[in-house]
């Protein structure tokens, strides 16, 4: 919301979500600017601009309405103007209506909140009547089943130039579709696959949740509620002729986001949603309470008492608990960010592993989610969180850095720091060894918290941490404080973004091979040699890749990126690397195979952009286990098979899936195997105890 009301789009202060923003960006930046006007006191003059802001994105947004382009009340990505198609590689001009659905929803709530008073008042209903009445003519301008079929992208003009929209829907639809109309009555239809122009290409929507059919639904409701013409006989449509209506209207008792029905009198029953049957209780809800010497080591027979094949909770190992011992330490500090705690575990962080200690260390935070720079270690040989590095002490910092969370910025980048920088780079006296650079605190010179991905490991050799994100960061756990700081390569223009960093020690040659890539475009990898600190080259067989999961076995390193069901994107099938470092070189690397009814298509979604799957090797079964986002929208363990060629996945056994419950699904190396124990550990969240799994 911030960004919007106070960007420069269009070159001066506008406040409105322009064309930087998606239309469902427009619709949730409208719905935070309209908490933040109700919730602010009228004696504030925030309320007012915030008002005005309001206002201006009618006005922008009543451009579309007006436009005789949009002859389907259709808005559209682009400009009010710009003929621009989402979708360019179809055949006529592609948009994503579903979008649009997003945008009927937040402006009938806007209307129907009176936040604005005379003409603007008006100027936003007649707004919101213009945007809904798109779902309604969806359903009446097609008398046959076609208005089933709602879809990820629609074409909604025959030109990608100039729209060239037909007059109604049934004409539209009859020019873009070429087999032949469905019956009236069935089950909702949709599909991710743009190009998709026979209704024989759509599948059944089951279940209602956070899907086309469902955003369309709520879109309905809206323009049932505002009496707009023809409304209450679309309603009537869809309720008389959705064969499935009753069973798919269950999925809003675990989703109800877009699970509305009409406050108006429709004249229409509608079954109440059943609510959900009590789910069986998980394994993973037993709890181990460790028993612990003097020493505060778990004692042998406490040990001996887990029971092996199940996820444990470990009593008394939530990370949140730290915080008094901060608090103590570091009198008056506070976590800045939106999520606090969560932030340090959720906001895509890994770990970085002594195996051979049976030692985990986070470092994490970032963006906005938390200012926590600190440093906390899992001893599993005491089953306890330990406080690494404390950090910073935020007393001493600038009110506009304090406020990075709430105004939505990112606390990995610091502006006084980045000042510094600049301000040396112009004078040409910027160093690119314990230099200053935008990812560290000028007022202790610690860096920055951010989103590490698996960018930081254990050196045991020089027991220390390196981070490699952003800069190259040498953490001394001897001397239990920040040592060593550069520029990736040398050079301040080039840097590592954390997103999907692969940070890997090779301790035959003690150098850290790391490797980036992600929406920034920054596709890089390089080494480091620790003992003669200078940069070396490496390169990467999978740094151009979104979303991989890594382990180390021995001297192996096994990589795999999880498949994803295609929908906009290029494919993405599930590919594995198995990489030998000994011979720095790939020795094994395919797409994966399915079997036992798994499919690509019951993976997460190209476009969910899914970047935070976990991978574990269990050497007592010769598997791999990889905890990854399915197009469900839970979480589940593939297990994958390295004696066959290719490798096969298939779903993991019932045990592996009888997960904690509310998995999260950022789990990037916070699924470990440590041979020690012949255990896996789980960190889901801050607030949750650890979980155990015994082989």
């Amino acid at each position: 919301m911030w960004n919007g009301s106070w960007s420069t789009w269009g070159g001066t202060p506008t406040g409105v979500f322009g064309r930087p923003y998606q239309m469902r960006g427009r619709a949730w930046g409208l719905r935070s600017l309209a908490h933040a006007v109700v919730l602010s006191p009228d004696a504030m003059p925030w309320k007012a601009a915030g008002q005005a802001s309001i206002v201006a994105n009618v006005n922008h947004l009543a451009l579309y309405a007006a436009d005789e382009k949009a002859k389907l009340n259709s808005f559209l990505e682009a400009l009010p103007t710009l003929a621009e198609s989402t979708f360019p590689w179809v055949n006529g001009f592609g948009n994503p209506m579903w979008q649009h659905h997003y945008l009927v929803t937040e402006l009938h709530k806007l209307a129907s909140a009176r936040l604005l008073a005379g003409a603007q008042q008006t100027s936003l209903a007649t707004l919101a009547d213009w945007a809904a009445m798109q779902p309604v003519r969806w359903v009446n301008e097609q008398t046959n089943g076609g208005w089933r079929y709602v879809p990820y992208g629609n074409v909604i003009g025959r030109s990608a130039s100039t729209i060239d929209s037909l007059p109604d829907w049934a004409q539209q639809q009859a020019w873009w579709m070429t087999d032949q109309p469905p019956a009236v009555a069935g089950p909702w239809m949709s599909t991710e696959t743009v190009s998709h122009n026979q209704y024989a290409q759509y599948g059944s929507n089951g279940s209602a949740g956070a899907y086309y059919p469902s955003y369309f639904w709520a879109a309905l409701v809206a323009a049932v509620d505002r009496n707009l013409p023809g409304a209450t006989q679309a309603w009537g449509t869809v309720l008389s002729n959705v064969t499935n209506l009753e069973s798919w209207r269950n999925g809003f008792a675990s989703d109800p986001r877009w699970g509305s029905t009409p406050l108006r009198d429709t004249g229409f029953a509608v079954t109440p949603v059943a609510a959900p049957a009590p789910a069986p209780q998980p394994v993973a809800a037993d709890t181990w309470v460790p028993q612990r010497d003097a020493a505060g080591n778990v004692t042998q027979a406490s040990w001996a008492s887990v029971p092996a094949g199940r996820w444990l909770k470990v009593a008394g190992t939530q990370l949140n608990q730290l915080d008094a011992a901060v608090k103590a330490a570091v009198p008056g500090w506070r976590d800045w960010g939106v999520e606090g705690w969560q932030g340090v575990t959720d906001a895509w962080n890994g770990m970085a592993i002594d195996t051979a200690g049976s030692r985990l260390w986070l470092k994490g935070g970032g963006h906005a989610a938390s200012s926590n720079n600190g440093i906390y270690r899992f001893d599993a040989l005491k089953m306890a969180w330990f406080i690494e590095d404390l950090p910073s002490d935020p007393t001493p910092w600038s009110e506009s850095y304090r406020r990075t969370g709430v105004l939505g910025g990112s606390f990995t980048y610091c502006a006084e720091a980045n000042a510094q920088m600049e301000a040396r780079q112009t004078a040409g006296t910027l160093q690119p060894v314990n230099d200053v650079f935008y990812d560290e605190l000028p007022w202790d010179g610690k860096p920055t918290s951010r989103h590490t991905y698996s960018s930081m490991v254990y050196a045991p050799d020089s027991n220390e941490l390196v981070m490699i994100c952003r800069r190259l960061w040498r953490y001394s756990l001897a001397q239990k404080r920040w040592t060593y700081k550069r520029l990736i390569r040398d050079q301040p223009g080039i840097w590592l973004d954390g997103e999907n960093g692969v940070s890997i020690y090779d301790e035959a040659t003690r150098e850290v091979l790391v490797s980036s890539s992600g929406s920034s475009g920054i596709n890089r990898a390089t080494g480091y040699s620790l003992p003669q600190n200078q940069w070396t080259d490496w390169s990467s067989p999978w740094n151009r890749f979104a979303g991989i999961a890594d382990v180390r076995i021995g001297r192996r390193v096994v990589i795999v990126q999880p498949p994803a069901r295609q929908t906009i994107y290029s494919s993405v099938p599930g590919t594995y690397w198995e990489y030998d470092l000994d011979t720095r070189a790939v020795v094994r690397t395919s797409n994966l195979r399915f079997a036992d009814g798994l499919s690509q298509s019951d993976f997460a979604p190209d476009n969910w952009f899914y970047d935070s799957a976990a991978l574990v090797y269990l050497p007592s079964r010769n598997r791999y286990w990889l905890y990854t986002l399915m197009s469900v929208g839970g979480m589940a363990v593939i297990e994958i098979d390295p004696t066959t060629t290719p490798w096969t996945a298939r779903r993991a056994p019932a045990e592996a899936n009888a997960l904690p419950p509310n998995l999260r699904k950022n789990l990037e190396r916070k699924v470990v195997y440590l041979p020690a124990l012949n255990a896996m550990l789980l960190c889901n969240t801050a607030g949750e105890d650890m979980y155990l799994y015994k082989l």
